[in-house]
């Protein structure tokens, strides 16, 4: 239980301090520029790419919350195979149904492994 804790208080952390970090500085910044700032800037300036280019890849950078990266990237591109690398159940399900619903391709909802939000997402589809 209190792994749990700790990592919430590691992402809300986190979030706090990527609040502080102007956005336009972190995508002027080149890939190798990413690699010389700090451990939670690089994240996001790894995230920020990833997600300003839709390389998905740029994700594998981001070790604290790369679930996230993917799932931004997911619904800019809207590519649901992406949702796949998402590792907790719950935040992947949530990838497929917004996917789905973005692109009302209701063959993305069979990928949700949730019965309520399977559900939800075919009555999105109605």
């Amino acid at each position: 239980m209190k792994t749990k804790y700790m990592i919430m208080l590691l992402v809300l952390g986190i979030v706090l301090i990527s609040s502080c970090i102007k956005k336009e500085q972190i995508q002027t910044k080149t890939l190798a520029e990413c690699e010389e700032l700090s451990v939670t800037r690089k994240e996001f300036c790894y995230w920020d790419a990833a997600v300003a280019t839709g390389d998905a890849g740029l994700c594998e950078n981001v070790l604290f919350n790369k679930g996230s990266c993917y799932y931004d990237v997911a619904m800019m591109t809207k590519n649901a195979n992406l949702c796949e690398k998402i590792a907790l159940t719950t935040g992947r399900d949530g990838c497929y149904k917004e996917v789905a619903t973005m692109t009302k391709d209701r063959s993305v909802c069979n990928k949700i492994n949730n019965i309520t939000i399977k559900n939800e997402c075919f009555e999105a589809m109605q």
